[in-house]
């Protein structure tokens, strides 16, 4: 199968389920933040980052080991199923017995029943994991498509329910445990074929799946240390109301690219790279990737940055309008993240899983000093501070990753993301410098006159990109 077929089909499918489950979550964000206190949402987003933190080591890098990994038989299959559910066991046991204790140290008592009640989540998760990742190799993203989706649409539904009959945070729990329910049952039972056999476990024959996933892991948890203790400070330091404020502003900004857009292209660029990357040069297809993403991201955060008072009213209600200007600075700190975040796959495609290991630690020894130092000032001019040093690790990472690994130039690099960056500028320097003196038009009309602008200006660009991929 050719990399413009593997390429077109994998997008189509992954992009239909991805696009689902992302306008289902955002929904889902705008419901949760017109009908929950600042302080339950601040509640909410501490029990997220627990989640979060602990799925890292329930899967432990194993997926993504058996995407790199091709050719491992039966049996190492089975016994890396053994590790994965093990894993899953364990780090329920882990967040049921940390409940209390994390309670007490944010001062939230209601994290402890939600805590206890969603803990159970990461052994259901770690029976499909395996299924899902070979179904990922393979390259079948249609039949993970649908049962995503399925999974997805079923536990939304369930959420606005419950939320219906006032069940407020528990309606959430409820909702994540039969998503993943739905998810590894749909796995196991529709592709039982796929399913491990018991085997006794031999830790030296998967020593190099496992030594490739610890080395993500510990990539991974650097890097969600690194990106997530500001809301971890902003929860000890100033409370559950103004953590709910920051996460879901936050979340807003970081969905979009983080939920929607750049996860169709990096699950279908990871096993895309791992196929084809003898065929064809890193650096040829890691710059297509940045130019896929940079005629989205670069507009979609600019219009963020440019009209922060219209999203925040038509997304969570006038009574967010004072928080305008974190969510633009938001925006811009966004922006940077999502032309970088498509390194972990051009890492994990490469083997080089070490070097992104070594690389978040340095980021992860930075970022923290810039919040705390920061913070005292107030959330928005930390967020400020966090602008400027991605501005200076955008430069890095190109230095110390994009170029060893790949050989891709600066200039090339410049000229991915310079087709968006020209024509949003000109469209929107065009709309707001000529036209606007002239029509004086309200904050809807000019965003939806710069967004018709942009959209023409690209075509051409589009054009050439899909000719691309056809040609290759």
């Amino acid at each position: 199968m050719s990399v413009a077929r593997d390429a077109l089909s994998g997008v189509s499918w992954t992009a239909s389920s991805t696009l689902i489950k992302g306008l289902l979550q955002l929904v889902q964000l705008i419901v949760l933040a017109r009908y929950l206190t600042a302080a339950e949402l601040g509640v909410l987003a501490i029990v997220q980052l627990v989640v979060s933190f602990a799925q890292i080591f329930g899967d432990a890098g194993i997926s993504n080991a058996l995407i790199f990994h091709k050719n491992l038989v039966k049996d190492q299959l089975n016994q890396l199923y053994i590790v994965n559910v093990l894993l899953g066991l364990f780090i329920s046991v882990v967040v049921f017995a940390m409940a209390f204790p994390m309670a007490l140290f944010f001062d939230m008592q209601a994290l402890t029943l939600l805590l206890w009640y969603l803990s159970p989540v990461f052994l259901i998760r770690s029976f499909g994991q395996q299924p899902l990742a070979l179904l990922q190799q393979a390259m079948r993203f249609n039949s993970i498509a649908k049962i995503e989706v399925f999974a997805s649409v079923a536990s939304f539904t369930v959420l606005i329910v419950l939320l219906a009959f006032d069940l407020r945070l528990l309606s959430v729990v409820v909702s994540q445990l039969l998503n993943a329910l739905l998810l590894s049952g749909c796995l196991l039972i529709v592709f039982a074929h796929l399913r491990p056999k018991l085997t006794r476990l031999r830790i030296h024959s998967i020593i190099e799946p496992i030594k490739y996933g610890l080395y993500q892991t510990g990539e991974s948890f650097v890097n969600f240390i690194s990106a997530q203790l500001d809301q971890l400070l902003i929860g000890k330091l100033l409370g559950a109301e103004a953590l709910g404020i920051y996460a879901y502003v936050k979340a807003l900004v970081f969905r979009p690219a983080l939920q929607l857009i750049n996860p169709v292209v990096n699950k279908v660029a990871f096993p895309l790279m791992v196929n084809h990357q003898h065929t064809h040069s890193l650096a040829l297809l890691y710059s297509m990737i940045l130019r896929l993403l940079s005629l989205i991201n670069i507009p979609l955060y600019s219009l963020v940055a440019l009209f922060p008072n219209l999203v925040l009213s038509f997304t969570f209600g006038e009574q967010w309008l004072e928080h305008a200007q974190l969510l633009r600075w938001l925006a811009l700190y966004m922006l940077i993240i999502s032309m970088m975040n498509p390194i972990g796959v051009l890492l994990r495609a490469s083997g080089n899983v070490k070097r992104g290991f070594w690389w978040n630690m340095g980021v992860t020894v930075a970022r923290p000093l810039i919040i705390v130092f920061s913070i005292e000032s107030g959330i928005v001019e930390m967020v400020k501070m966090l602008v400027l040093l991605q501005v200076v690790l955008f430069v890095l990472h190109w230095l110390y990753l994009i170029k060893p690994v790949s050989g891709l130039s600066a200039a090339r690099l410049c000229l991915s993301l310079a087709p968006a960056v020209l024509a949003f500028a000109m469209v929107s320097l065009f709309i707001l410098v000529c036209v606007q003196p002239l029509l004086m038009l309200s904050a809807v009309y000019l965003f939806a006159f710069i967004c018709v602008g942009y959209v023409l200006a690209i075509a051409p660009q589009l054009i050439k990109v899909f000719k691309f991929i056809r040609g290759s």
